[in-house]
């Protein structure tokens, strides 16, 4: 007999769990098979730990602590701000067992990003990490431009040094 648990099952305290299962056979109502029906549970504990740190205008690293010995890997999930909450939530990649770094570098400037992670395996989704957000840095101002429209900076540089014999501005030559 095959029993299929849900990723639900991870609500169940850690244990064994048996029992008998009655079975009928639709052409054999009066008969009735029982079967011992046993189940171990094993959840798989969430990450914790959760910490975001802003890189630049596009990248923000994640990092967590792994509470688990079974899992597969790590389900990772984002979200866009939604007045200071997190909005609705899309898993955005997954990494494998015991990682527990990722860099999300698919961002847009100025933008704050709500992060969640959960470990997973077989059997099914761990709970999620505390949430953690963090906002993408503004793009750099941009270069102030003269009169003429040409910054300081894009003109090439020119030798201005007086050279011997030049008359230097308010002295009188000798002579």
């Amino acid at each position: 007999m095959t029993v299929s648990i849900n990723s639900n099952a991870n609500v169940l305290a850690a244990g064994n769990y048996s029992g008998h299962r009655h079975l009928y056979q639709p052409h054999e109502q009066q008969r009735h098979h029982s079967r011992l029906v046993s189940l171990t549970v094993n959840p798989i504990p969430a990450p914790s730990g959760l910490t975001t740190m802003t890189i630049s205008t596009n990248q923000i690293n994640l990092s967590w602590v792994d509470n688990s010995s079974n899992e597969t890997g790590f389900r990772i999930e984002r979200a866009p701000d939604s007045a200071g909450s997190p909005g609705t939530w899309t898993e955005i990649t997954t990494v494998g067992s015991n990682v527990t770094t990722y860099s999300d570098s698919s961002l847009s400037p100025n933008t704050t990003y709500w992060y969640r992670v959960r470990s997973y395996n077989g059997g099914g989704d761990s709970g999620y990490s505390p949430q953690s957000s963090a906002t993408a840095l503004p793009l750099p101002p941009s270069k102030s431009r003269g009169v003429s429209g040409v910054h300081e900076s894009d003109q090439p540089l020119v030798d201005r040094r007086p050279e011997r014999g030049d008359r230097l501005p308010g002295r009188a030559s000798a002579g």
